[in-house]
């Protein structure tokens, strides 16, 4: 009889324990960006992690003079069907970038910016 009365006493104190531990876990503070956006870097370099995702890939860059920047998409097609623009042009506020345009539906390997103009190639 007494470990009847032990055992329905103990059954509830480890349940809620258990929930109150599993709550606790569950909320963990959100993890601050890792420094250099988790590149070991030279002495003197700086990265950041301006854009989480974009559809496709990035496969090449270039840096305009107001410090936005170009990016070529690596896939532009799925099944053969055209489904994203092949260049954006990124707008960049501090450490976090927004596409501001797209254009072009072709892939390509190399990227130049010179004398205010965009030169890009296609497969």
């Amino acid at each position: 009889m007494k470990k009847n009365k032990l055992f329905s006493f103990l059954l509830p104190v480890i349940a809620v324990g258990g929930l109150v531990l599993f709550n606790a876990l569950k909320n963990d503070p959100p993890k601050k960006a890792a420094d250099n956006a988790g590149l070991t870097l030279p002495a003197g370099f700086k990265a950041a992690l301006i854009i989480d995702a974009v559809p496709g890939g990035v496969r090449e860059m270039a840096p305009t003079p107001n410090g936005d920047l170009y990016i070529k998409i690596q896939q532009v097609t799925q099944r053969g069907v055209v489904v994203r623009k092949g260049i954006n042009l990124l707008h960049i506020e501090g450490d976090k970038a927004t596409i501001k345009t797209s254009f072009g539906k072709f892939m390509g390997s190399g990227m130049y910016l010179k004398n205010g103009y965009l030169y890009a190639s296609s497969d």
